[in-house]
């Protein structure tokens, strides 16, 4: 899945998106996982990723991008489904 998604992000000249592999993001029983996340937005997690479909990661990159905080209010049935969670941007310390 790594070599899907950054190879279709390299093609649609994604250049400000950055794709890492992280050991462990807790979805084995839903592989495969994609997380998202970036300075001052919520982090999101979308399980049963397929490799064949590298258009779905890049719609939801660009969903992503779009939103300032990181929200996905637009998404489709299939893609509802396959959100697994949002994980709030830590507060700052003026926020506590």
């Amino acid at each position: 899945m790594l070599k899907v998604v950054r190879d279709s992000v390299k093609k649609a000249q994604m250049s400000d998106v950055v794709v890492k592999s992280i050991k462990c993001m807790g979805g084995c029983e839903r592989a495969c996982s994609v997380g998202f996340n970036a300075a001052g937005k919520q982090a999101c997690l979308f399980v049963d990723m397929s490799p064949d479909n590298p258009e779905e990661v890049l719609h939801i990159i660009e969903l992503y991008k779009q939103n300032p905080i990181g929200r996905l209010p637009n998404l489709s049935k299939e893609l509802k489904n396959k959100y697994l969670c949002r994980i709030p941007q830590p507060l700052s310390a003026k926020n506590k």
